[in-house]
């Protein structure tokens, strides 16, 4: 459980970081006083929460895709919570393939925005970590207590 709890911290930890730094080549950056990873899930959001009046870029399929995307973030905090409820192993591996999941759709991006930078793919391995994390979780749950 240890080992799990160490990748669980490591993921969270990634995931946070992955918020101050820069998310695409002509975003925004912390140095300009904003939050990158703000902008990245305004742009993710975007089919739903509007912020101009310009017709929306890519098929129906992308649009969906970059919402779902957006809303991964949610499994974030929610997975901490998840932990702390957790009374077996297999609510820890339903966790685990939701923050899989996630990962999987937030890949997406790689094909849509060339030119990600560090705080994109931090934010991405941030997802498989905390996947991989919860797996250990439940694979350590499951065994028998000496």
């Amino acid at each position: 459980m240890k080992r799990a709890s160490r990748w669980m911290w490591i993921g969270l930890a990634v995931y946070v970081v992955s918020w101050f730094i820069q998310v695409e080549k002509d975003g925004i950056t912390l140095s300009d006083g904003n939050l990158p990873g703000w902008q990245a899930l305004r742009l993710a959001l975007e089919p739903i929460w509007r912020t101009s009046s310009e017709p929306l870029e890519g098929s129906l399929i992308w649009q969906i895709l970059s919402v779902l995307s957006g809303l991964s973030n949610l499994v974030v905090p929610l997975s901490l919570v998840w932990i702390a409820g957790a009374n077996g192993g297999e609510s820890m591996r339903r966790l685990a393939r939701m923050l899989l999941l996630a990962g999987l759709i937030n890949l997406q991006w790689l094909r849509s925005a060339p030119d990600l930078r560090a705080g994109y793919y931090c934010w991405a391995v941030a997802f498989w970590v905390l996947g991989f994390a919860a797996l250990q979780r439940a694979k350590a749950m499951a065994k028998p207590a000496p």
